[in-house]
C-alpha cells in the first residue's frame, strides 16, 4: 500500500521544491530521488524525498509538476508551492532551446545566470512585433553559487556519465551539405549552425560528453523555433544563450509571494538548437541530464554554499526551516503501524504527545549561540506555581519567542508534566482540528482527546506556537 504524506508534515520542511513541465522532465527527476512518498493536502500534488549529501547533511525535495506550458502556469504552480510548502529553494528543471554557440550544444546543461523576459509585445502595423524586456537579476545567494560553479567542476564528477544520465549520447552524422533540410534560415546562419555542429559532432571521433554552463537565459510564451524572432530578440540582447517558457512566471511568483524572496535556480538541458531539426531522441536525453546535474549539485555542494537561505540548520538563523529526520520517523512510524492499530495507554498518549511536539522541541540553538533569557526562567516559575492556567508571550517578529519556547518546553518534558507542543502555522486548511490532531499524534485520539486522558495522571502543559497564523 502506498504511504502518503500529509502536507503539514512538510510544510516549512522543504529544501527544493523542484518544478518540471512535461511529463518526461517530471519522470527523469523523479527518477532520481528514492524512496519518495506522494504528498495529499496541498493545492498541488506534490512528491516528497530526503536525501542525505556528501557533507552527511540531510536535505529534503518535494518535485511537482505543472498542468501545462507557459509564464502564466509557471507562475501558478511557483506561487501554489511557495504557499503549500515553504521551500528555501525553486529550481526549474527540464528542457530548452539553444542559441548555436562553439562553446555549447545539444545535451550540455546551461544553469540561468541571469534571465531576460520577452513576454511583453507590441503588434504594429506594417512594423511587426515590437518588445517591451525586462532584465532581471537572481537572488544573491543565486548569484554567488553560480559564479563559484566553475572551480566546482572537479567535485561534481561524472555527473555526466552514461551510467548517471540513464541513455547514451545520441549520434549526429552533420551533412556534408549545409542547405541539407535538417538546416533552415538564410544561408550565413545556416552556415554557421553548419559549422558549430561539425565541431561538437566531428566524424571523426565520439563526441564530448555534455558539459554545463552557467549563462544568460530568454524566456517568453513563445516555443522559439524560428530564426527571424531569434535574431531580432539578439539585436535587443545579444547574450542570451537559451530560450524557454517558464521561467518568467516563476521568477515572479519567488519575488512577489512571502515575506521575502526565495532563490530561484533554472537548469536547462538543450534539446533544440535553433536553425537545425534534431532528432527526437534529443528531448529524452536532455530532461536526463538536466536531472542528472541537480541531483549531483544537491549531492556534493554543502548546504553552507547555497548560501543563507540553505545553511541554516541552526534553529537561531530560520527555525522554522530546519531540516530534520522526517522520512525516517515516517517510515518507523509505518513500521509500527500495527502497534498504533491498538488501544493506546496513557504511556502510549504520552509518547504520542512526545513526539508531534517535536516540531518545537526539535528547535535547539547551538550551545555557543545560546543567550540566555530571564524570561524561559519566569515561564518554568509559572509552569510550577499553579497560579494561573493561560499565559501569553509576545514580542515582535525575530524576537526569538519561538526558540525561547522550544527550550522552555524542552526544560519541562525533563519533569513529569507533558508537553503538547503545536505549531498554529502549520495547521492545514483542508482539516478540522481534530483531523489535524490525530494525524499529528498517530492514533485515534485527537488532540484534546489525548490531553483529557493524559491529564487524568500528569500536569499537562500546552504550547501554542506562531498563533497569529490562524488569523489568516
Amino acid at each position: 500500500m502506498t504511504q502518503v504524506i500529509q502536507l503539514h508534515e512538510i510544510r516549512n520542511r522543504v529544501d527544493f521544491a523542484i518544478l518540471t513541465i512535461r511529463p518526461d522532465e517530471y519522470l527523469a527527476v523523479l527518477d532520481r530521488f528514492l524512496p519518495r512518498f506522494p504528498v495529499a493536502g496541498g493545492k498541488q500534488r506534490y512528491e516528497y524525498s530526503q536525501v542525505t549529501n556528501n557533507a552527511g547533511e540531510r536535505v529534503s525535495i518535494a518535485v511537482v509538476r505543472m498542468p501545462d506550458q507557459g509564464q502564466g502556469e509557471a507562475q501558478a504552480a511557483a506561487t501554489m508551492a511557495i504557499i503549500d510548502l515553504c521551500p528555501s529553494w525553486l529550481i526549474l528543471c527540464g528542457i530548452a532551446g539553444g542559441v548555436p554557440d562553439s562553446d555549447y550544444t545539444l545535451g550540455d546543461v546551461l544553469v540561468a545566470s541571469r534571465l531576460i523576459d520577452f513576454s511583453v509585445t507590441a503588434a504594429v502595423q506594417d512594423d511587426g512585433l515590437e518588445y517591451r524586456t525586462a532584465g532581471a537579476f537572481m537572488h544573491r545567494d543565486v548569484e554567488q553559487l553560480i559564479a563559484a560553479l566553475p572551480g566546482w567542476n572537479d567535485r561534481l564528477g561524472n555527473w555526466n556519465s552514461e551510467g548517471n544520465i540513464g541513455y547514451s549520447k545520441p549520434v549526429i552524422s552533420v551533412p556534408s551539405d549545409e542547405n541539407a533540410k535538417c538546416f533552415y534560415g538564410p544561408p550565413d546562419f545556416k552556415s554557421k549552425v553548419h559549422s558549430i555542429l561539425k565541431k561538437h559532432f566531428p566524424a571523426d571521433r565520439p563526441a564530448r560528453m555534455p558539459t554545463f554552463r552557467c549563462d544568460v537565459l530568454a524566456t517568453s510564451n513563445v516555443l522559439l523555433k524560428q530564426y527571424e524572432m531569434l535574431a531580432h530578440w539578439r539585436q535587443l540582447a545579444r547574450q542570451i544563450s537559451h530560450i524557454e517558457m517558464e521561467a518568467g512566471g516563476v521568477y515572479r511568483a519567488a519575488r512577489t509571494v512571502g515575506d521575502s524572496e526565495i532563490p530561484m535556480l533554472g537548469v536547462r538541458g538543450l534539446s533544440d538548437i535553433v536553425g537545425y531539426k534534431r532528432s527526437e531522441d534529443w528531448t529524452a536525453y536532455a530532461c536526463h541530464t538536466a536531472a542528472a546535474f541537480v541531483r549531483r549539485l544537491i549531492d556534493v555542494v554543502p548546504r553552507s554554499i547555497w548560501g543563507k537561505s540553505l545553511c541554516a540548520s541552526d534553529a537561531s538563523v530560520q527555525p522554522e526551516r530546519r531540516v530534520d529526520s522526517l522520512l525516517v520517523r515516517r517510515i518507523e512510524a509505518i513500521e509500527e503501524a500495527s502497534l498504533q492499530a491498538q488501544p493506546l495507554t496513557i504511556e502510549g498518549l504520552m509518547a504520542a504527545l512526545r513526539q508531534a511536539s517535536q516540531v518545537l522541541t526539535d528547535l535547539e540553538v547551538p550551545r555557543q549561540q545560546h543567550i540566555p533569557r530571564s524570561e524561559e526562567q519566569e515561564i518554568l516559575e509559572w509552569v510550577g506555581s499553579g497560579a494561573e492556567s493561560v499565559a501569553v508571550l509576545l514580542g515582535p517578529p525575530g524576537s526569538g519567542k519561538t526558540c525561547l519556547l522550544a527550550s522552555a518546553a524542552r526544560s519541562v518534558e525533563a519533569t513529569d508534566t507533558v508537553v503538547l507542543a503545536i505549531r498554529a502555522d502549520l495547521f492545514p486548511y483542508d482539516m478540522s482540528f481534530e483531523e489535524w490532531g490525530k494525524a499529528s499524534l498517530g492514533t485515534d485520539s485527537s488532540f484534546l482527546g489525548a490531553i483529557s486522558a493524559v491529564s487524568s495522571r500528569h500536569e499537562v502543559l500546552v504550547i501554542i506556537d506562531q498563533l497569529d497564523a490562524l488569523a489568516s
